[in-house]
């Protein structure tokens, strides 16, 4: 999840994230990104990781777009499956779950 400047988002948008995915029951790895910000992101993020191991903080020094963050996280992560996903919340986290169970339904052999 790259981040950038989303310091009035991510305290609501990364729980529910998490909380999504365990009412359905599966263990959530996020690689927060803190894509180059310069406003509270970074500490946000790393507070949220101090309170929940499935958080992970991870910092892009200088931002370089969207893709650079996402690509910047893919050597941090340890889940065989990787999805990424907009920091702001124009993705509801309860249709993200679901997408995912879709992916788990049929064996992880689709794109979505």
């Amino acid at each position: 999840m790259p981040c950038y400047n989303e310091e009035d988002v991510i305290g609501y948008t990364i729980p529910r994230l998490l909380a999504a995915f365990d009412r359905a029951g599966y263990r959530l790895e996020l690689i927060a990104v803190d894509n180059g910000s310069w406003d509270r992101t970074g500490e946000i993020i790393k507070g949220l990781a101090a309170k929940n191991p499935s958080v992970v903080y991870h910092r892009v020094e200088r931002n370089e777009g969207y893709g650079n963050g996402v690509l910047s996280a893919l050597p941090v992560c340890s889940a065989p499956w990787v999805g990424m996903i907009p920091a702001y919340g124009q993705v509801d986290a309860e249709d993200v779950a679901r997408l995912f169970d879709a992916m788990v339904a049929c064996g992880g052999n689709a794109l979505a």
